[in-house]
C-alpha cells in the first residue's frame, strides 16, 4: 500500500524509520517513491544495489551514481562492474571534472574516446586529447577548432603541429582561428607554410594574406599594397609565387626580370598612378 500513497505521505512514512538497504533488491517500484528513498538515504550504493538498479530502474539510475558517486567509483574499480558506456554518460552529467577523470582512467583497455558534439568541460576534454585521443576525430578538432575551450585548444594545436601533413591534406576545411596559430607557430616549418600560404590565398582576403606574409618571411611584399612604390624582389621561385598570387589578386598587372639588377620588377596599371 506504501506505492499508493502520495509523495508527501510516503516521504513522511519512510522518515520515521532508520532502516536502509544495503544491497536493494524492491521491484516494482515508481521511479518518484525510489527517489524518495535515495534522498532519505534509505539505498547504499553497493556492487548489489546498483547491479539490481542497472537491471530494474534504468530511467533513475544516473541519478543514483551522481547521488552516490564517490560510492559508485569506489563500486566499480574494486569488481568487475566497471562499464565504459556508463561512464561515457556520466562524463557529462553533474558530477566534478576529477571524478570524471578518475572514470576514464579506471578503464583499463584506455579506449578512445570522441569530443566531438558532447558536453564535455575543457578540463576533461583535454584529459582525454592527451590521453584517450580518438584517431577519428581529426578532421572535426581541425575544423571546429574554435568551438573548444582554451585547454582544449592548446591539446589540438599541438596536435595539429605534429600532423602537419593531415593539416595540408584538408586545408580549406581547417578552421581560421587554428589557421593563424599555425602560421604563428614557431613548431611549423617555413616550406609548410609556404604551402599553405599559396593553397588559401584564393579565398583569403587583404588582412589575412597582411598578417600570413610575416610568417613566410615577406613581409617585403606589403609594398604591393602602396600603389607609389616600384618595390624590387629576388629572382627565386617562392618570389615569383607570390608575385603570381598577387598579380593574380590585381594588385599589379605584371612583373618581369630587369636585365640590369636581376631583379624582378611589377608593371603597375596606369589607372593606380592617377
Amino acid at each position: 500500500m506504501a506505492t499508493l500513497l502520495k509523495n508527501e505521505k510516503y516521504k513522511g512514512f519512510v522518515e520515521q524509520f532508520t532502516w536502509h538497504y544495503s544491497s536493494f533488491y524492491v521491484e516494482s517500484l515508481p521511479q518518484d517513491k525510489l527517489m524518495i528513498l535515495d534522498e532519505l538515504g534509505k539505498i547504499e550504493m553497493s556492487v548489489e544495489s546498483l547491479l539490481f538498479i542497472r537491471s530494474h530502474y534504468k530511467g533513475y539510475l544516473f541519478s543514483f551514481i551522481s547521488h552516490h558517486i564517490a560510492k559508485y567509483i569506489k563500486a566499480v574499480s574494486a569488481t568487475d562492474a566497471y562499464e565504459f558506456d556508463e561512464v561515457l554518460v556520466l562524463l557529462e552529467t553533474a558530477i566534478s571534472d576529477d571524478d570524471k577523470i578518475t572514470l576514464i582512467e579506471l578503464d583499463s583497455q584506455k579506449t578512445p574516446i570522441s569530443v566531438l558534439d558532447k558536453e564535455y568541460s575543457d578540463v576533461v576534454c583535454e584529459f582525454i586529447l592527451r590521453n584517450r585521443y580518438f584517431d577519428s576525430d581529426i578532421n572535426g578538432l581541425l575544423g571546429r577548432y574554435s568551438e573548444f575551450g582554451t585547454q582544449s585548444q592548446v591539446a589540438i594545436l599541438e596536435r595539429a603541429e605534429n600532423y602537419v601533413d593531415k593539416v595540408l591534406s584538408i586545408l580549406c576545411s581547417v578552421d581560421d582561428q587554428l589557421i593563424s596559430e599555425l602560421f604563428a607557430s614557431s613548431k611549423v616549418r617555413s616550406i609548410d607554410k609556404q604551402i599553405m600560404f599559396k593553397s588559401l590565398s584564393p579565398e583569403a582576403n587583404d588582412d589575412e594574406i597582411k598578417s600570413w606574409l610575416f610568417y613566410v618571411n615577406s613581409e617585403n611584399f606589403l609594398d604591393l599594397y602602396n600603389n607609389r612604390k616600384r618595390p624590387k624582389f629576388e629572382d627565386n621561385v617562392w618570389n615569383k609565387t607570390l608575385l603570381d598570387i598577387f598579380k593574380g589578386r590585381k594588385l599589379f598587372c605584371d612583373y618581369e626580370k630587369d636585365a640590369e639588377s636581376g631583379l624582378l620588377v611589377i608593371h603597375r596599371r596606369k589607372k593606380d598612378d592617377e
